[in-house]
């Protein structure tokens, strides 16, 4: 299926969520400006699941508004991919992205990934479990710009990114973690 945007609770007090779940299963985000937001100003959720697609957004935006709260949560062999952004938690909101075994989010261009971007905001990119992947290419993953940002990668997941920046303005607070068995985080940049 085919959509010119996909938008879960852009406005506050509102609640929206979708399940993208099993193989076949493909919702296809078209056109030149066309982003998917979750959880703008209001609540929303969006899961990817068992083979399931999400593909061809130009960005991703999940809790990025004022009182907003959006989580992606992509799991066993769900597939979400996007072109050039990804904010999670900013302008006030906060977002999760989760990757579970099997799950993968990926970049299809060259841009930014944005974790806990602006002030009041917060942020969390959670990789867990074998064959986890967030693959962003030769993309600057900030973390807590002037908000709050966590990016933990566990259990034989892998993150692959063009560079990394904790805490990169005033007030900002960003953790990056690696651990167990197997996990890995490659930055073809330094961290800064």
């Amino acid at each position: 299926m085919g959509v010119g945007g996909l938008s879960l609770a852009l406005l506050s007090g509102a609640v929206g969520s979708a399940t993208i779940d099993g193989a076949g299963s493909a919702l296809l985000v078209t056109g030149s400006a066309a982003g998917v937001a979750i959880g703008t100003s209001g609540s929303a959720s969006l899961v990817v699941s068992d083979g399931g697609r999400l593909g061809d957004a130009v960005g991703i935006g999940v809790g990025t508004g004022a009182g907003g709260r959006g989580t992606l949560d992509i799991r066993s062999g769900g597939v979400v991919t996007f072109g050039t952004w990804l904010s999670v938690g900013n302008a006030g909101g906060n977002g999760a992205v989760t990757i579970e075994s099997g799950g993968t989010l990926a970049m299809s261009g060259s841009g930014s990934v944005l974790v806990g971007g602006s002030a009041s905001s917060g942020g969390a990119v959670v990789l867990t479990g074998s064959q986890a992947r967030l693959d962003a290419g030769g993309a600057l993953v900030t973390i807590g710009g002037a908000g709050t940002g966590t990016f933990s990668v566990t259990q034989g997941a892998t993150a692959l990114v063009g560079g990394l920046d904790l805490g990169g303005q005033a007030g900002g607070s960003g953790t990056l973690t690696v651990s167990g068995t197997n996990a890995r985080a490659a930055s073809a940049n330094a961290v800064g």
